[in-house]
């Protein structure tokens, strides 16, 4: 039996984004964290009979559904392409005591235009050990994705601070932005130094080649404690120098956790695979370039050696003339 002081609280997430809501007529507080009520939400059952019914069904009403920040959750669901990487725990309160009743991700989203509904279909984790499982063949690209365990490459160390100039559906136009920090310290000799640390990165376009430079420098300023007098020490290092046509075509735009492909670009304009969420203009945002997963885009990240393609493979059998498949 239900009793009316059990409460149903709901998290959703992506990336660095949080929503709190509750089944309760009344907005709940626990461990900190307010959660709002939103009138008309209600879920199935939640099936646990085997690892096909491990779901639940969570419906709402098609009202904004915002976070502190103001962002709407539905906005992760409108498009035919929807973000997978929700997660949502459903947790039940009672007498200040909470207990997990579900922990899983959105799977599919459902719409009722005609019941003004939105309906999230959850599924747990191990869901994903029912999936076929996908092998590597012998091809010539290579089968690595950028910046993933196997690729090996940083994209911290490869991405670029950037700013949203304007956005115009799929179609972003960015500027470089410098990232500064200042750190005061004493040295051995107890003088005050400060040291500017600023990374820029910046590119040219060059007979339709595009060259991205990111550099460091390092100035650190020393006071001497008796005469005041000061003594400048300047630094630079460059972090990256990569040539490539249409540079940050098939890199990502990442903010806030969240990661978007970037089909193509030209220049410091880019092409994104779907609409990013929330994203607006002025925005900081990281982009990186991005790899055709030929060994000659290999080689210009200096990662050849982690290149798993076959690029001599041929393109027919040699020994009765059909073409491989």
């Amino acid at each position: 039996m239900i009793f009316k002081s059990r409460k149903e609280l709901y998290q959703f997430k992506h990336g660095a984004k949080a929503w709190y809501f509750t089944s309760s007529s009344k907005p709940v507080i626990h461990n900190e964290i307010t959660y709002h009520p939103i009138r008309g939400m209600s879920r199935t059952d939640i099936e646990d009979a085997g690892i096909d019914k491990a779901d639940v069904d969570i419906t709402f009403p098609q009202i904004p559904l915002l976070d502190l920040n103001g962002d709407d959750l539905q906005q992760l669901f409108i498009n035919k392409i929807f973000y997978d990487a929700v997660t949502v725990t459903i947790l039940e309160l009672y007498k200040d005591d909470s207990l997990v009743l579900f922990k899983g991700r959105v799977t599919v989203p459902k719409f009722d235009e005609d019941a003004k509904t939105m309906t999230l279909v959850a599924s747990t984790n191990e869901t994903y050990q029912n999936r076929n499982i996908l092998t590597r063949k012998f091809q010539k690209p290579c089968p690595n994705k950028i910046y993933d365990r196997f690729c090996g490459l940083n994209f911290e160390t490869w991405s670029s601070k950037a700013k949203i100039l304007s956005i115009n559906a799929l179609q972003i136009l960015v500027q470089f932005e410098p990232t500064v920090t200042v750190v005061e310290s004493i040295d051995e000799e107890e003088n005050p130094v400060v040291t500017t640390t600023t990374i820029q990165s910046s590119l040219s376009t060059f007979e339709a080649k595009d060259t991205v430079t990111k550099t460091k420098t390092v100035v650190k300023v020393t006071t001497d404690k008796d005469t005041g007098e000061q003594s400048t020490v300047t630094t630079t290092e460059t972090i990256f120098t990569r040539e490539a046509q249409n540079a940050f075509a098939r890199g990502l735009i990442y903010k806030d956790g969240v990661y978007v492909f970037v089909v193509n670009s030209q220049g410091m304009g880019l092409s994104i695979y779907r609409p990013f969420p929330y994203l607006k203009v002025g925005d900081e945002v990281f982009i990186a370039m991005g790899c055709d997963q030929s060994q000659e885009s290999c080689k210009t990240f200096g990662n050849n050696l982690r290149f798993m393609g076959f690029p001599f493979i041929p393109n027919s059998n040699p020994v009765n003339d059909e073409i491989i498949k």
